[in-house]
């Protein structure tokens, strides 16, 4: 070191030489420091609002699957309750719309929410199985009268159909269709006639299917069975049930355009609409004591002559039930349910559920606009047994 630098100068400048080497990296790893806490803060923060949102959609399922629990057993509850007012028929050899099970209900308040239950007569309505079989035919082959090829039951389904002026149908396409359900219905695999449709017809389609060849679960397989348009379809189902067994109509609750099918024999043509309106009203409140007192009373007098009302077939017809059908309708929180179930009374009054569907909605006049949209092909769903 030369002499004329001072000792003290020169450790003092060797000092200030060095501090920066020691001052840079010390930044650059408070940088670092900062980003790596941002990102284990943001990792954080992202943990908890997807623990937070899992959390809340987990409280919210419980809290869905609670209600829906709660608004099943209710359901059920109606049940009980619709078996108990049918079981207070003070006389079940006769069945109308006065009576106490027929009446409709107000909503029921509950914890949490309401219950509406609704029952009505299932024997009110056409009953499509009731369709199944053939007639004897008195007249003979070839030279029996159209009429005769046809049960009762066929012959009121054929003119139901033509029933609507929204969808004309004439009395040969309503003769095709119903000789189409004949065979959707019987066990064999032959043709009613040409009109008709077995597994060969169906078999043929562009898309293929298999006729049922049995009842029918649900009036929606109308919509399978040739010669249908889906148009009568919409029209007519709200006359129409499916129901496990042959039925009869009962004349105390059928509704006036099912009366208007009540023509005589030998006709395969409805009467009009007035007519079954008149047979409505002409049953009074307590209704028909008995179908021989229906075919004989004065409304259907001032209809039909002493001759014609000779030829009107009882064979079908009741005035007394066994099925009824529950509307269901209940909503806890924000859980809205329905269920439509079949009842059966038996003759010592006691009843059993058929058959239940969850969260449909049997199709009759009276729904209300936003009920049918939720679950008006009530008869569409899969049969619970």
């Amino acid at each position: 070191m030369p002499a004329s630098v001072p000792r003290a100068w020169s450790q003092s400048s060797s000092r200030r030489s060095l501090q920066p080497s020691f001052r840079r990296p010390f930044r650059r790893q408070t940088g670092a420091a900062l980003i790596i806490a941002l990102l284990i803060v943001a990792t954080v923060v992202g943990l908890a609002v997807g623990i937070a949102a899992e959390f809340q959609l987990t409280a919210a399922r419980a809290e869905n699957r609670w209600h829906g629990a709660q608004a099943r057993e209710y359901l059920f509850g109606s049940e009980s309750l619709a078996a108990y007012a049918l079981a207070q028929d003070e006389d079940m050899d006769v069945d109308h719309l006065a009576e106490a099970w027929a009446m409709d209900l107000p909503q029921f308040p509950v914890e949490g929410g309401w219950v509406e239950p609704r029952l009505i007569d299932a024997q009110g309505r056409l009953n499509i199985n009731s369709l199944v079989g053939r007639a004897s035919d008195p007249g003979g082959g070839a030279s029996a009268e159209p009429w005769q090829r046809f049960t009762p039951a066929q012959r009121r389904f054929m003119r139901l159909l033509q029933t609507y002026d929204e969808f004309p149908v004439d009395q040969t396409l309503a003769q095709e269709i119903t000789v189409a359900v004949i065979d959707w219905l019987d066990a064999d695999d032959q043709p009613f006639d040409f009109s008709g449709a077995e597994s060969d017809y169906y078999r043929g389609l562009e898309i293929p299917y298999r006729p049922a060849n049995q009842p029918m679960n649900s009036i929606s397989e109308l919509l399978l069975v040739r010669h249908m348009p889906i148009e009568l379809y919409n029209l007519v189902k709200y006359e129409l049930v499916a129901l496990p067994e042959a039925t009869d109509i009962n004349v105390n609750t059928a509704s006036a355009r099912l009366m208007s099918t009540l023509n005589i024999r030998s006709e395969l043509t409805p009467l009009t609409l007035i007519d079954g309106e008149s047979m409505v009203a002409g049953r009074g409140d307590e209704g028909y004591g008995n179908v021989r007192e229906f075919t004989t009373s004065e409304t259907v007098t001032s209809i039909q002559s002493q001759e014609e009302r000779d030829q009107i077939s009882s064979e079908g017809l009741t005035v007394k039930s066994s099925h009824f059908m529950l509307l269901g309708k209940t909503q806890i929180g924000r859980q809205r349910r329905h269920i439509t179930s079949l009842l059966k009374r038996d003759g010592e009054g006691q009843t059993s559920v058929v058959w239940r569907r969850d969260n449909r909605l049997p199709v009759y006049p009276q729904l209300e606009p936003e009920d049918e949209e939720e679950g008006a092909d009530e008869l569409a769903g899969a049969t619970s047994r």
